[in-house]
């Protein structure tokens, strides 16, 4: 018997409007190569809501000694969620698993045998990102992950499914900090990678799924938001160089210009596209989407449209690097998302 099979592992897969992909989630992890694990579904939809029926017939056909489904009596947030999962923990390693977000069937097993093997408390792998089950990109984690990255890359670990370490160090931290809506996994990212002992490996082992679902944030709240995050690691932006201090205020006017389109707000528009214009770093497409917000002869839908698409062409031309190329995986992913 592998001396590794003998350590549990907990998955917490926090719920909320997931109904349409949980099932695939929970599968993933059952169909895992590892076999000493437990699942802790943490259901954070309101209680007479409709979602939180359609999660509870779901689940009825988990009924199972390692699955775990806990019901908030209300609406918390996802930060909430995965603390109540980390608190009926009982695995020694803890992973999180987003409810539309899986795992390969070697995911666990790899991360256990490496954290043993290099003796290291957190593990990261490629995450491979399907977009409507057809556009594959690849997101490769730096092998050393500190505070400087975190700052300038919101999404270095891919997605808060990545998420893979030792129960014992989630706990030491506090978990995660509920005051946070969004930025969870970078708010607590930013306090692991001063104590995690970080593995990485170039596999892909988690596949992000998205399927024209975006949850898009209000602009208003991203802004208190990015505020509440900077105001908390203050410190670590000081030590950041005059460039890299620019370079993530760009970051967050690049989002902050996306969400004022989203928001049709023309004066946050214009906020975000000056700030943008004066340190040089606009993108073509934004230059282009400022034009045609003001064209009042074309249609504002119309308008997204055309943003969405430029932006997510450009996005893939810079970024995509297809999983196509690995058939068995390939061959999974479409099981999974069931492509023909």
């Amino acid at each position: 018997m592998d001396i590794n099979m003998n350590e549990l592992v907990s998955v917490v897969i926090p719920t909320y409007k997931g109904t349409r992909k949980i099932a695939r989630a929970i599968d993933s992890v059952l169909n895992s190569t590892y076999k000493n694990v437990e699942i802790i579904v943490v259901d954070d939809n309101e209680p007479k809501s409709i979602e939180r029926f359609n999660t509870e017939r779901i689940m009825e056909k988990y009924r199972q000694e390692n699955v775990k489904y806990i019901k908030h009596d209300q609406n918390k947030n996802g930060s909430a969620a995965r603390n109540t999962g980390i608190n009926n923990a009982k695995g020694y390693y803890i992973a999180f698993l987003d409810d539309d977000d899986y795992y390969t069937t070697d995911r666990i097993q790899k991360a256990v045998d490496s954290l043993k093997r290099k003796k290291k408390n957190t593990f990261f792998s490629a995450v491979g990102v399907v977009r409507s089950g057809m556009n594959c990109s690849v997101t490769y984690i730096p092998q050393e992950i500190t505070a400087k990255q975190i700052l300038l890359n919101d999404k270095i670990i891919g997605t808060g499914s990545n998420l893979f370490l030792e129960t014992k160090v989630v706990k030491e931290l506090g978990g995660f900090d509920e005051t946070f809506v969004r930025y969870q996994d970078r708010e607590f990212l930013m306090r692991l990678c001063k104590v995690g002992k970080i593995y990485v490996t170039d596999e892909i082992l988690v596949i992000k799924s998205k399927n024209g679902q975006n949850n898009v944030p209000n602009i208003y709240k991203m802004k208190k938001t990015e505020e509440k995050f900077l105001e908390k690691f203050q410190m670590d932006y000081n030590e950041l160089s005059v460039e890299d201090k620019q370079n993530y205020l760009n970051r967050v006017n690049h989002v902050l210009f996306e969400l004022a389109l989203e928001a049709k707000d023309k004066e946050e528009i214009e906020k975000s596209y000056i700030a943008l214009k004066d340190s040089k770093s606009l993108y073509c497409y934004e230059k282009l989407a400022f034009l045609l917000e003001r064209c009042s002869f074309i249609d504002e839908k119309k308008i997204k449209r055309v943003f969405v698409y430029i932006v997510y062409k450009v996005r893939n031309l810079v970024t995509a690097k297809t999983i196509k190329k690995n058939k068995g995986l390939w061959q999974y992913v479409k099981s999974m998302e069931r492509i023909n």
